[in-house]
């Protein structure tokens, strides 16, 4: 009876939306418990996919729910790959890896079992049920393979329609087995010593237990005065990122890298990295960028520019008629839009004083 009634009430919910399937939402969402673990950057390729034999996400004492919402009333707004690619996006980013298409270090994570499950032996409960297989594969080797589980059992509510019960349970169940994945120390070390660099597994629990610290960006230095022959100087605006909030947080540093030029915040649900180039002065800039994908345009005066690009690490150069150039290398992470504004100062000269001639 139970289970007649719940049905009851998911078909009225749904016929007041207006529609004959109700749509779930899965996000990967960070449960706090994880930090920062490198400022190295590696840089990994990320792949998902799906091995599971069948494509159902939801399994009721009537039958089961595909992803696409066959024989059910639910059904994933996003595919399940989308959601795993996003999420996984993100753990990394946070724990200072970057995911760069291009990258000899591949992250392998297939989809073995993904369900929620509702009242399957008439128990009044909600359970989740994830298992996934990730493996990190470099040159052809597989250098380190884990087989993550998640399960969780939730009290189900009389009457509540199950596109409401569905996605606490298995956002909170993936964002778990999400981190779990990626902050494994073996998946760590595979994925720093994929990338050349001489880790162990103790240097990798040593920073689990205590994050390295992002260096703190220098100060710009105050303005000399530079004789008057020389061609003015471009300046970018070099203020330091905005505090952290819910919505936009800082992007990561480089190691080892000065002040950047760019000002990045976060962006939750961006996608692929913005760029934006403000151009405060008089004169046209030419902006170069050489990466994953190359971008040559101008900027004109007082005018702004945005392009979207893909992830990963892009030199730049930027340069002005008449004016000194600026290059460098910046790291663009999905999610995160990225500001340079540009001024042109110029530095007046110092009038030279003739000799005193004593009487």
């Amino acid at each position: 009876m139970r289970n007649t009634l719940t049905l009851i009430g998911v078909g009225l919910s749904v016929l007041m939306c207006g529609c004959g399937i109700a749509r779930v939402d899965l996000r990967y969402a960070s449960t706090g418990a994880h930090q920062l673990v490198t400022t190295a950057a590696p840089q990994v390729k990320l792949v998902i996919q799906d091995a599971r034999e069948k494509k159902v996400f939801f399994r009721t004492a009537l039958g089961e729910n595909d992803d696409a919402g066959r024989h059910g009333m639910l059904r994933l707004r996003r595919s399940l790959t989308g959601v795993l690619q996003d999420g996984f996006t993100e753990a990394l980013q946070v724990a200072g890896y970057q995911v760069v298409p291009g990258s000899s270090a591949v992250l392998d994570v297939q989809i073995k079992r993904f369900l929620a499950i509702d009242r399957e032996s008439n128990t009044n409960t909600m359970k989740s049920d994830i298992a996934l297989d990730v493996s990190v594969v470099h040159a052809g080797a597989v250098l380190a393979r884990k087989a993550v589980f998640e399960a969780s059992t939730e009290k189900s509510g009389l009457f509540k329609a199950w596109q409401d019960e569905v996605p606490p349970i298995l956002n909170e169940s993936l964002s778990r087995a999400i981190e779990k994945a990626v902050w494994d120390p073996d998946i760590l070390l595979a994925i720093e010593r994929a990338n050349g660099l001489s880790t162990t597994r103790d240097d990798i629990l040593a920073r689990l237990r205590t994050p390295p610290q992002l260096p703190t960006p220098a100060p710009p230095p105050a303005p000399v005065a530079v004789e008057a022959s020389k061609p003015p100087v471009a300046a970018a605006e070099t203020k330091p990122p905005v505090s952290a909030s819910a919505a936009d947080t800082p992007a990561p540093r480089r190691s080892g890298r000065s002040t950047s030029p760019f000002r990045a915040v976060r962006v939750r649900g961006l996608g692929p990295p913005e760029v934006c180039i403000r151009n405060q002065s008089g004169k046209t800039i030419t902006i170069r960028l050489t990466g994953p994908q190359s971008e040559t345009f101008d900027v004109g005066p007082h005018a702004s520019v945005t392009r979207t690009l893909i992830t990963g690490t892009y030199s730049y150069h930027a340069s002005a008629s008449g004016v000194i150039p600026s290059s460098g290398e910046e790291t663009f992470n999905t999610d995160y839009r990225y500001t340079w504004t540009f001024m042109i100062v110029t530095y007046p000269s110092v009038p030279s004083v003739p000799p005193m001639r004593l009487p």
